[in-house]
């Protein structure tokens, strides 16, 4: 009975699912503006360590999209076809062979902290 009602939150029809995908929204957003921002950081030779701000913002962000993914990956089932698909193992199979799987691993590479250790200005 517990697992039915964890898992209840996950079908594409809960609330939690609706309210989690109006934030992957807001996120892709936030994402829209803060690229722009931070390139404009990057032009002016002004490091990010002076804006603690957007940098939170930055690791919250990917913190939340990594929470996304592991979502997709493990527990947010879907409708194929008219059938509601709750196997694991095909959710898992379909989303390595989907063409977003690759999306979401360069996605998740933290290249900013990479750019640390090759002369970034973080």
């Amino acid at each position: 009975a517990y697992i039915d009602s964890f898992e209840k939150h996950f079908l594409p029809s809960s609330k939690f699912r609706k309210i989690w995908d109006i934030l992957v929204l807001i996120g892709l957003v936030l994402y829209v503006f803060y690229l722009p921002i931070s390139f404009m950081h990057l032009i002016e030779n002004s490091p990010f360590t002076k804006t603690p701000v957007l940098l939170s913002l930055q690791y919250v962000l990917d913190a939340f999209f990594i929470a996304d993914a592991v979502f997709n990956f493990h527990y947010f089932v879907y409708f194929e076809e008219g059938l509601l698909v709750r196997d694991k193992s095909y959710i898992h199979q379909k989303f390595i062979s989907s063409r977003n799987c690759w999306r979401e691993i360069i996605g998740m590479l933290p290249l900013d902290l990479l750019s640390c250790f090759f002369g970034g200005r973080y």
